[in-house]
């Protein structure tokens, strides 16, 4: 998929996945993101496509592995943003310097995502793992 752009790992969390996996298909989509949620081999996959509005380049991926004690949570994200950066810069004398400038928004938007992807992850794993508070 790309880089590792956020990752956390919680243990004797007794933690329900699929409702970690539906809450954080419910985050993406509440941002206006298109949300597919598989799950493969024990591992809940989120995938999260941008439209044109988050001026975010490429798709967002989440994976969350392991089970209820001991798991880990990524947020993935592809290599998009570093190419257009990388292009813009090479090719501005022809031009295409907005696509450096394109990559950057698209970098900067997804720092703001992931922080707000981070605090959402932790508060709602110790929702769901201490449901008596």
């Amino acid at each position: 998929m790309g880089k590792i752009y956020w990752e956390m790992r919680w243990e004797k969390s007794n933690a329900d996945l699929l409702r970690l996996s539906r809450l954080i298909e419910e985050f993406f989509w509440n941002k206006g993101f298109a949300v597919k949620t598989l799950k493969l081999d024990g591992v809940y996959r989120i995938v999260a496509r941008p439209r044109k509005v988050h001026e975010i380049v490429g798709n967002i991926e989440v994976t969350i592995e392991g089970d209820a004690e001991d798991f880990c949570v990524r947020l993935l994200s592809s290599n998009s943003s570093r190419v257009f950066i990388f292009l813009g810069s090479l090719f501005s004398f022809l031009g295409f310097g907005f696509l450096a400038s394109r990559g950057y928004k698209s970098e900067e938007n997804l720092d703001k995502l992931r922080r707000e992807f981070k605090a959402f992850v932790a508060e709602k794993v110790w929702e769901i793992s201490n449901p008596s508070f």
